[in-house]
């Protein structure tokens, strides 16, 4: 007899219901998760914007905080630049610091005509001239030309942008860096200065004025380096004078205690009648030789001659000592000479120290020349027409944008916090 086979899955007994449910959870799984992960986002989403969201029954810290954080500062700094803040008038100028530099000077060796000069930008000075218009000191300087605290305090003003009443140089300084620009273009060395005012005529004033003390400033850099380098050429030469007259002085003593004028032109004319005399002896005794031979030695012409002699050697033994006898004798030539020679080298030496003095005074004066600073407006303020601040759309739209960005950023981050906290 024949038999039959059945398959596997007809003859297996059925499944438990609570297996079975098992299974089709399982494989629902998937699907299940992605719709919770879909209604997380939307929660979120509508926890950032709050405004967005359902009505709850009491405000979250998110919607708390966009009202105070962009909302409620945004329509603040909306209704102040579109009726509230007051126009403001701009100046602006440009200038640059120049340095002179001279050409054809001794220690140079351009090929330049000779007293010729050109000018270079002078970029540390154009620096120093840009801190000084936004500094303490240039306020105080202004004050002595213009009344600042009146001109910013104008009735055109608004309430934020006014200075208030009876500001302190502290204040007025803080408050003249809100109101004023001053910059140095780098690759050009040219000075941008812009001031702002309530009033046309008290922003070119006050541009003016700035321009003014500027320029008083560079003058009195250039004057100071200058005197800085002639300071120490000019004390050199002075010196060196002073060398010079005391070694003239010590001479002219030497000269009175000596009764000599020159002690080497009278030791020539020492040595010239020595000679002489030297010579006229030579002489005499030639001639008292041949008359004391022909004539007795009690002849008158014998005792002349033998006299005449003598008094030639006292004569030529007084010259001799004088010229180099005693040295503590006061008619010793020899011993005023050498003082004489010490005071003369003395002399010499003073005037060559004069001399190179002089010649490092003049090398200082060259260099002085060139550090000589000029200062040049070449776009002048101009009295402005119309006001251009605050830019009341601009404004308008960055204020409520930045704080909304804020505000995000914020919020993403205390998000996250908490996300990493669960």
């Amino acid at each position: 007899m024949a038999t039959t086979t059945k398959p596997f899955h007809d003859t297996a007994p059925p499944l438990h219901p609570e297996v079975t449910e098992l299974r089709l959870s399982v494989a629902n799984e998937p699907e299940a998760l992605e719709s919770a992960r879909a209604d997380r986002s939307r929660s979120r989403l509508k926890s950032f914007i709050p405004l967005l969201g359902r009505p709850r029954a009491r405000f979250s810290w998110e919607a708390i905080s966009f009202y105070l954080c962009v909302l409620v500062p945004s329509v603040t700094a909306v209704v102040y630049f579109a009726f509230i803040a007051a126009p403001q008038f701009v100046v602006e100028t440009r200038l640059v610091v120049r340095a002179a530099e001279l050409r054809g000077s001794a220690d140079q060796s351009d090929a330049a005509p000779i007293g010729g000069s050109s000018y270079s930008a002078a970029s540390q000075p154009a620096y120093i001239v840009a801190h000084y218009m936004r500094s303490r000191a240039a306020v105080e300087e202004l004050l002595k030309r213009l009344d600042l605290r009146e001109l910013y305090a104008r009735g055109e003003a608004d309430p934020i942008s006014r200075l208030k009443a009876g500001a302190s140089i502290e204040e007025l300084t803080a408050y003249w860096l809100r109101m004023t620009r001053a910059y140095v273009d780098g690759p050009s060395g040219i000075i941008i200065v812009e001031v702002r005012a309530f009033r046309p005529s008290d922003a070119y004033a006050i541009a003016q004025a700035l321009i003014a003390v500027s320029e008083t400033l560079v003058n009195e850099m250039s004057r100071k380096a200058r005197r800085d380098i002639l300071q120490a050429a000019e004390e050199e030469v002075r010196r060196a004078d002073e060398q010079l007259r005391a070694a003239l002085l010590a001479l002219q003593e030497v000269r009175d205690s000596e009764h000599m004028l020159d002690p080497v032109k009278a030791a020539e004319e020492v040595a010239k009648l020595l000679m002489q005399l030297t010579s006229d002896k030579a002489r005499l005794e030639s001639e008292l030789y041949v008359a004391s031979r022909s004539l007795s030695p009690d002849s008158p012409t014998v005792r002349q001659h033998a006299a005449r002699l003598q008094i030639l050697d006292r004569q030529i033994e007084t010259l001799r000592a004088g010229l180099a006898g005693d040295s503590t004798s006061k008619a010793n030539v020899a011993s005023s000479l050498r003082k004489f020679e010490e005071l003369e080298t003395k002399r010499l030496l003073a005037e060559k120290l004069l001399a190179i003095s002089e010649e490092g005074l003049e090398r200082a004066r060259i260099r002085a020349d060139r550090q000589i600073l000029y200062f040049m407006v070449f776009v002048p303020p101009t009295l402005p027409t119309k006001a251009l601040l605050p830019k009341r759309l601009e404004y308008s739209l960055i204020f409520p944008l930045g704080f909304l960005v804020a505000w995000g950023i914020l919020a993403l981050l205390w998000k996250t916090v908490e996300d990493h906290k669960i």
